[in-house]
Order: structure tokens, then C-alpha cells, then sequence
């Protein structure tokens, strides 16, 4: 993990020609860039379509009851940009 990235979490986004593509949600130190989580997924090899196709900085990862990062929100988030 980068070391200004404190908490992340990567769901999937519908999309019309492929299903479904990753999108993370980052909680960062300072502003993290797509193109900065580019060069770790390729340092790390990971194959290139399970990269995020966007990335977002959030101040928090909303959470469930038990403290779980509450997914369904922010899959409903990744509707919603």
C-alpha cells in the first residue's frame, strides 16, 4: 500500500459493455491519483482489468453496524458519479 493511503476499498460499478469495473475509494494523507494507483497496480502486476477505472478520495469509508466498511453505500456512490 502507498504510504499516504490510510484506508481503501474497491467495489464494483455496472457498466454496459463490460459488467462490471472496479472503482476504489480512497482515504488518503494527501490527494492520490489515478495515474499514481496505476504505477502501484502495475509495481504490484497486477492484470491490467482489475485496475480501478476511477479513483475517489474520501475524507472516511462509510461503515455498517459492526464496523464493516458498508460496500452497498458506496456502491450506490459509484452509481452516483
Amino acid at each position: 500500500m502507498h504510504p499516504e493511503v490510510i484506508d481503501a476499498c474497491v467495489v464494483g460499478r455496472l457498466h454496459p459493455e463490460l459488467g462490471e469495473v472496479p472503482v476504489a475509494f480512497v482515504v488518503a494523507r494527501s490527494d492520490i491519483s489515478k495515474a499514481i494507483v496505476d504505477r502501484l497496480m502495475r509495481e504490484q502486476g497486477l492484470a491490467h482489468y482489475k485496475w480501478p477505472v476511477a479513483v475517489h478520495r474520501v475524507e472516511e469509508l462509510p461503515l455498517s453496524g459492526p464496523g464493516k466498511v458498508n460496500r452497498k453505500a458506496l456502491q450506490e456512490h459509484a452509481l452516483a458519479l
